[in-house]
Parts: C-alpha cells; structure tokens; sequence
C-alpha cells in the first residue's frame, strides 16, 4: 500500500469504517444509484453492522495492525462489489478472491480448511466455478485495499464497480 499514492494517503490517514467515522444517516439520504446508498442498503438488507467487526488485537506494528483492520472493514465492501452471496459458499468464494488480492494468512486458512463445511456439491461449485472466477477476476482488477472507499460514498455504484474492473 505504501506504493501506491492512494494506499499512502490511507496509510496515513487511517480511515475507519465505523459509525463513529462515518454517518450512516448521510449514506441512507444519497441517491439509491450510489455507492454510499448501495452499501448502507446491503448492510440494512443482510442485517449487518459495520462497528460489528472485532478491533484487531495482538499484532505489535501499528501499520501492519491497521491494514488488518482495513481489510476487515472493507471486506463487505467487497462482498457488494463482487456481488457474492455472505453464505459459506459465498464467504469461501470471497475468500480466495481476498487471497489472491492480499496474500494474508488468515485468508488462505478459510479457504482451505473452510470448503471441509461444505457438502460435495458445492465443493464442485467452489472448486470448477467459484475459485476460477476469484482467479479471472483478480487477474483484472485493481488492488482493492488501495482504494479510498470513504471518498466515492457519492459516486454512481456501477460506475464505481466497472472503474474497478
């Protein structure tokens, strides 16, 4: 992230995606096509919240602390970016997409060990469909941790979503 000027500026600035950070309010009265109403709408509709993610704990840089902390808050960012589904299979399939974006441990571990939960059939789906599309679609989009999610709440969301690739 250090390398790239967007990465830096989030580096240093250390955006957090929380209630505390963000009014949710505000993302609920923009126009339905944004990406700020898009996201609130996802969160409302699957009944998550975004203080919901645990304070990253045990990790004694504080740069490396807080990319980990990003990667949790951006990571329903991502499933509504990526369109998948926040079932097993969907969080599996989520899941090597975050491994090949960021290469972190604990994405490799659910990948892995998680599809041992799923039933035959959608080991195949995850296996012949779901990590080839994580595998496409790394292939030719951008490196999402470096992307200032905060500054685009007022951009069309499928704009947004294809400026992505």
């Amino acid at each position: 992230m250090r390398n790239d000027p967007v990465g830096s500026i989030i580096l240093n600035e250390k955006p957090r995606i929380n209630s505390a950070h963000i009014d949710f309010g505000w993302l609920r009265s923009l126009p339905r096509n944004t990406f700020g109403n898009t996201y609130v709408s996802w969160l409302d509709n699957n009944a998550y919240i975004a203080d919901d993610r645990p304070i990253v704990k045990f990790v004694d840089d504080p740069e490396l602390a807080y990319v980990l902390q990003r990667y949790r808050e951006v990571h329903d960012l991502w499933h509504l970016l990526t369109g998948l589904r926040t079932d097993v299979l969907g969080e599996l399939i989520q899941k090597w997409f975050e491994l090949l974006q960021t290469g972190l441990p604990v994405c490799a571990l659910s990948a892995f060990v998680g599809p041992l939960r799923l039933p035959f059939r959608e080991k195949l789906v995850l296996v012949e469909k779901g990590i080839p599309w994580a595998i496409k679609c790394n292939q030719q989009c951008a490196f999402l941790m470096n992307v200032y999610y905060e500054k685009h709440f007022e951009d069309d969301f499928e704009k947004f979503r294809r400026d992505l690739n």
